[in-house]
């Protein structure tokens, strides 16, 4: 696949013979993980909420009776929210689909979906080996699997059992031919299928921390598989547009919708509410700094968890946010200074992207007992220098957020307890400056991204795609709110010809960008050096994998209320394509 292609709904694909036999993807929503091996089977299932692997490899083999005979694997192609192995013998082929849903009824679960064709009648074998990676009880219940931890007695009148934890399994149009129980923590699965044209075939696993009924439950929910993989495709389409930023460097671009899909990915939902996939509370700023072009919802569910546990912590914010609601957060001792800074710089960045907006308010409390906990360390860190400058910088955000609270009198205090704090911290020869701006020119070094023709696109240092993936709109878009409304300098951090922003959450609604290197157009009221042109609407057209010709359709802004007047304007936009490159 050519790695400068700007078709960005194009899936990359991967020919069998090229890919790498170690290769894997990472697939997430906001409850469960897994990865995906290069055979498309699933490894390595956890929960985050129950803090447990709920199954350590499940693979699904196919052939072709009688000699069953396997299929051969032709491709690959990985998507945002599933990984397609495509399998074929003569007259017959195969996609096989695995996919993590999103925003469905149950997303503790997994799909898979097998697209059989073939010409004329053809049998196919699928053969369904489980580990569950622990000792469990498994039983068959109307052609489903149940694989539980520990349960209790049957009770009610489908004699269903408590346990803790559970997992049902199958397909929910058919039961299998054969099945093998033999070992606790094993299960063999075969299913008959016959092809005649087109046939779908749908496999489910829903899990649960607590009984039966929960999983039963998830599955009939999701037994019209084929819709809910549907509707998985079409939530994980808008999660890529909604905020997608195009630049003139198409390989920026597919690498920023890595980042941002790499951000949704690591963050999943605990008791105590949504945290990093790691846990760690310095691992919120990058994340709702990237997710605030994409997700305010989530960006600000991430601050609102970080409030909750300083407000219980008496202002000393854990290194690892607890798993449970009682559990107490663990005291960080002088890493106090590391995790407080990364609240403070999260949410200063967050009203500084977004402007002053009720959640200051809301979290207002919290930034003062963090601030006071900050305080009091002055003794305690006497010259080290650098747990100084975090404290100086964290206090100059307070400043801030103070001032833009209306707290005149904290704010006042507190800039003066950040000058004494920098003056300790360059005393010992440390700068007190906020952290340099992201090297965009830079970015392939930065983040370590990798094109290999063998595997899944990807960035050696996770984190600093994340990073790169709100650096290039906040940062490389130049924008930030200033007085009233969003301020944009368009070329002031960027080498890029020209750029668009589309659909990207904005106050109440969504605020959409077009700089063609002369011009900005806006759907909203933003204030810049360059010439403005509001606008009524701006989408990109010819975009799709299949028609790509893309062209940014600018409305003119109705005038009184009334419809918009006058020809839309069409900026046709040329890429960049650097010479002498390979992939890397």
């Amino acid at each position: 696949m050519d790695p400068f292609s700007p078709i960005l709904d194009q899936p990359q694909v991967i020919d069998q013979d090229e890919l790498d036999p170690e290769a894997t993807y990472q697939l997430a929503n906001q409850d469960v993980v897994f990865t995906v091996d290069a055979n498309t089977d699933l490894l390595d299932l956890f929960w985050p909420w129950a803090d447990e692997f709920y199954a350590r490899r499940i693979q699904l083999r196919i052939s072709s009776p009688p000699d069953d005979e396997p299929l051969m694997k032709m491709a690959t192609r990985y998507y945002p929210g599933y990984q397609e192995s495509i399998l074929g013998s003569e007259g017959v082929i195969v996609s096989k689909r695995l996919a993590v849903p999103l925003g469905s009824n149950y997303d503790r679960s997994v799909l898979w979906m097998l697209e059989c064709q073939a010409e004329g009648d053809r049998l196919l074998r699928l053969e369904v080996e489980i580990d569950w990676g622990q000792p469990l009880t498994q039983r068959m219940v109307d052609g489903l699997l149940v694989a539980q931890m520990n349960p209790g007695r049957a009770q009610g009148i489908y004699a269903q059992h408590n346990a803790d934890s559970t997992r049902v399994f199958g397909n929910p149009y058919g039961r299998p031919s054969a099945v093998e129980l033999s070992d606790e923590g094993r299960a063999l699965l075969i299913y008959y299928v016959l092809v005649n044209g087109i046939v779908e075939v749908p496999l489910v696993l829903t899990i649960s921390d607590v009984g039966e009924q929960v999983a039963w439950n998830g599955f009939l929910s999701l037994r019209d598989a084929e819709r809910a993989f549907e509707q998985a495709g079409e939530a994980w389409s808008r999660v890529v547009k909604t905020g997608r930023l195009w630049t003139s460097d198409p390989r920026l671009n597919r690498a920023l919708q890595v980042g941002r899909l790499t951000a949704l990915r690591h963050v999943q939902r605990l008791r105590t509410g949504l945290a990093p996939s790691d846990r760690r509370v310095e691992s919120v700023p990058g994340l709702v700094r990237c997710l605030d072009a994409h997700d305010l919802v989530l960006s600000r569910n991430l601050l609102a968890h970080l409030r909750r546990v300083a407000e219980r912590s008496q202002g000393r914010l854990p290194t690892i946010l607890p798993l449970r609601a009682k559990e107490a957060p663990a005291d960080p001792g002088l890493a106090v200074t590391a995790t407080n800074r990364a609240y403070l710089a999260a949410l200063h960045g967050h009203i500084q992207r977004h402007g002053p907006h009720p959640v200051l308010a809301d979290h207002y409390e919290a930034v003062q007992v963090c601030v006071e906990a900050l305080i009091l360390l002055r003794r305690e860190l006497q010259e080290d220098g650098p747990r100084l400058a975090d404290v100086a910088v964290a206090l100059q955000w307070a400043t801030q957020l103070a001032s833009w609270q209306g707290d005149s009198v904290n704010a006042a205090r507190w800039e003066s307890e950040a000058q004494e704090y920098s003056r300790l911290a360059r005393a010992t020869g440390v700068s007190t400056l906020a952290q340099p701006p992201f090297p965009l020119d830079d970015w392939v070094e930065a983040t370590g991204w990798q094109m290999s023709a063998r595997a899944p696109w990807h960035f050696s240092c996770p984190e600093a795609g994340i990073a790169l993936a709100g650096a290039a709109i906040w940062q490389g878009c130049g924008l930030r709110w200033q007085g009233e409304r969003l301020a944009v300098s368009p070329t002031a951090h960027n080498s890029w010809t020209w750029w668009a922003l589309l659909e990207m959450p904005w106050q109440e609604g969504s605020l959409s960008l077009v700089w063609d290197g002369e011009v900005l157009y806006a759907t909203g009221p933003v204030e810049s050096e360059y010439p403005v042109v509001p606008c009524g609407r701006i989408r990109a057209l010819g975009a799709g994998e299949f028609d790509f010709d893309l062209q940014f359709e600018i409305t003119p802004a109705p005038s009184n209320g009334e419809s918009p007047t006058g020809s839309p304007i069409h900026f046709r936009p040329h890429f960049d394509r650097p010479t002498g490159q390979r992939n890397q």
